[in-house]
């Protein structure tokens, strides 16, 4: 799967209704549409629901295998793996009856001696006598219970059994079928969350068998968690033998009491039939039904309920396992930026600043840290950061290409916070107290542009102060993005600033969402104003670096190389992004430096500068010559001044 491809699944997996051009696949961000983020009820994740449909066993059995274990001791075989090989040799050589005599062998063992392939031996001799099921169900029971005793079971094969036995059940007992898959699926087993997610599309796709089975509670509670994560499937139509979702939907809302009311309620209001949602969300007081409950009172204008609501539900979220991975699309991080939304809407900004940096959404986080609240405040919330990051990242599997995804994240938010920190304090000029928040990578860059602006400050040495300032200018640039970048727009430094996500979402830079009741207030844009980089513009840093550059030419004689080297340096700086400022600075040049002998294609290929005094002038010699014919004049110029003044006297 492409990684364009993923990025479609995930939108659709959160319910966005808006589509995604081709691009970079970018994480969610949910603050540039507020109106429809707090409106829209997301799908949940089928497997995530799945893997939960039954309370958790007593006992998990390993859901996945296991690399092969090494040879005994000198390369020999133990006695328990030279009958399993022989008897799975055996198997592939359609030697069935011999197969199955090395497989009694390996069971015939003292059990202290075949702790290791027990299993998969008892699998084997059952694994197609599917004309004696009795005896079949007990080699499957017996298996579960030795997983349970310890005896290894590398190839998953306990859970399996469990397929195996629910496969008996499908079409003739739903709900002992759906059972069975169920706890499979508590397990871990993907096969598991797949055969329940084939076993809904079956009961949703064919009314009489659904209306069979759908009296029973873990049935109503898988179609309902189906209708929830999977309403958005190709699959559905409109015709009896290919029903449509609110069909079903319907068949479910007739029955006067439901198990997994709701997840029911939830899909009620992605459909939006609200009052019915409404019902069924008041049957359960499960993290999902408060969340239902708080959209719905998002509809009637009680923000405040709402915000209560959300609270509860994000409260019986607490645990890692009830939301997922890190990098999944959770319910606990839309519903924490949610809460994040209206706390802005009522300029309640340190309180969003908690829901963004709970719910793990780095673009959202990025935006509140950087340009909403006042960096005092952000300098507070650093400085109080637990020790442990709830949201940090585990390291992808290099051979893993759906690592690619989670690679926008960075890794410990915690870290990348306190670079927010200091890149913001850099560009506030309090760059002394910005030097404690870089991490190992950035500091010493970090000090030697803080030193170079201290020794302009405090030199009284004029080419010591243009030298310090060429030194500034020239690390704002190649560092730039590291020093002074902001995480958030205009640069997106968590993107490396090699995107704008604006271009691929359709939002503006930065993110702003007009609607009319949870759109950024006046107060957020005044923040988001006061905070924007000077100039507000991408790669703020080469206008930055550019007026250092110049800074160091005013400093410096304008008959000197070095003067006209920094004037090419600042016009070089930002040739490509601001020409008009390129052409300003070229004049410059014309009209107050010198011309050089050296090779230079203005803002573009500039020599280096020489910052030393350039010498005085000579002076020509005044000849004698000269002096005489300046004496004449004069004289010549006295006499006619002295016969003009007599003539107008006469």
């Amino acid at each position: 799967m492409s990684l364009f491809h993923k990025a479609v699944v995930v939108w659709v997996t959160l319910g966005a209704s808006a589509a995604l051009p081709c691009g970079p696949d970018f994480p969610l961000e949910f603050l540039s549409h507020r109106a429809r983020t707090l409106a829209t009820m997301p799908d949940g994740l089928f497997d995530l629901e799945a893997e939960r449909l039954v309370p958790p066993p007593e006992h998990r059995f390993k859901a996945w295998p296991l690399h092969e274990v090494d040879a005994g001791v000198g390369g020999a075989l133990e006695p328990e793996e030279a009958l399993y090989r022989k008897g799975a040799a055996a198997w592939n050589a359609n030697r069935f009856e011999e197969a199955e005599k090395h497989f009694e062998a390996v069971l015939a063992l003292p059990e202290a001696q075949r702790k290791r392939f027990t299993i998969p031996a008892e699998f084997m001799t059952v694994l197609y006598d599917d004309n004696e099921p009795d005896r079949q169900l007990a080699t499957y029971r017996r298996i579960r219970a030795q997983a349970v005793a310890g005896f290894s079971d590398e190839k998953a094969l306990a859970a399996a059994t469990l397929g195996y036995q629910a496969r008996r059940s499908l079409g003739v007992d739903d709900p002992k079928a759906i059972a069975l898959y169920a706890e499979q699926a508590a397990h871990g087993s993907q096969s598991g969350r797949v055969s329940l997610l084939l076993v809904a599309r079956q009961l949703a796709r064919d009314l009489p068998r659904l209306r069979k089975a759908i009296n029973d509670p873990l049935t109503q509670r898988l179609m309902s968690m189906y209708l929830w994560t999977r309403s958005s499937e190709d699959w559905w139509g409109t015709s009896e033998s290919n029903p449509s979702a609110l069909t079903v939907l319907m068949e479910l809302a007739k029955l006067p009491s439901i198990s997994g009311a709701a997840h029911l309620s939830a899909a009620l209001f992605r459909a939006g039939r609200f009052e019915e949602a409404e019902t069924f969300a008041k049957m359960e007081d499960t993290p999902v039904a408060h969340w239902v409950r708080a959209k719905l009172a998002l509809r009637r204008g009680a923000s405040d309920v709402a915000d209560r609501e959300l609270e509860i539900a994000s409260n019986g979220l607490t645990n890692e396992e009830d939301w997922g991975a890190i990098n999944d699309a959770r319910p606990r991080q839309q519903i924490e930026v949610e809460r994040a939304i209206l706390a802005l809407s009522h300029d309640d900004f340190d309180s969003a600043m908690k829901h963004v940096l709970t719910s793990c959404s780095w673009e959202d986080v990025a935006w509140v840290a950087e340009r909403v609240i006042d960096v005092d405040s952000l300098k507070k919330t650093v400085d109080g950061l637990p020790s442990k990051d709830e949201c940090r990242r585990v390291d992808p599997d290099p051979e893993d290409v759906d690592r690619w995804y989670s690679l926008w994240f960075p890794q410990d938010q915690h870290a990348a916070l306190r670079e927010v920190l200091a890149r913001r304090l850099m560009r506030e000029k309090r760059m002394t107290e910005a030097l404690a928040y870089f991490g190992p990578e950035m500091l010493e860059p970090a000090k030697h542009y803080v030193a170079a602006l201290n020794r302009a400050d405090t030199s009284s040495d004029r080419l010591v102060q243009a030298a310090a300032l060429a030194e500034a200018a020239q690390l704002a640039r190649r560092h730039g993005v590291r020093l002074l970048g902001t995480e958030s727009a205009p640069d997106y430094v968590w993107t490396g600033a090699y995107w704008d996500p604006g271009t691929y979402f359709g939002y503006e830079s930065p993110p702003f969402d007009a609607g009319p009741s949870h759109g950024r207030t006046a107060a957020e844009n005044a923040r988001a104003d006061s905070s924007a980089p000077k100039p507000d513009r991408r790669y703020h840093w080469r206008w930055a670096a550019s007026a250092l550059a110049e800074e160091s030419a005013n400093r410096l004689s304008k008959r000197s190389q070095a003067f006209v080297a920094m004037l090419c340096t600042s016009a070089r700086y930002v040739m490509d992004s601001d020409p008009e400022r390129a052409q300003y600075l070229f004049r410059r040049w014309i009209h107050e430096g010198p011309l050089l002998k050296e090779d230079m294609i203005f803002g573009r290929t500039c020599p280096t500068p020489r910052f030393v005094e350039p010498p005085e002038p000579k002076k020509k010699p005044i000849r004698k010559r000269t002096m005489a014919a300046v004496a004449g004049s004069v004289v010549s110029g006295l006499v006619l001044l002295a016969v003009v003044i007599r003539r107008r006297r006469r």
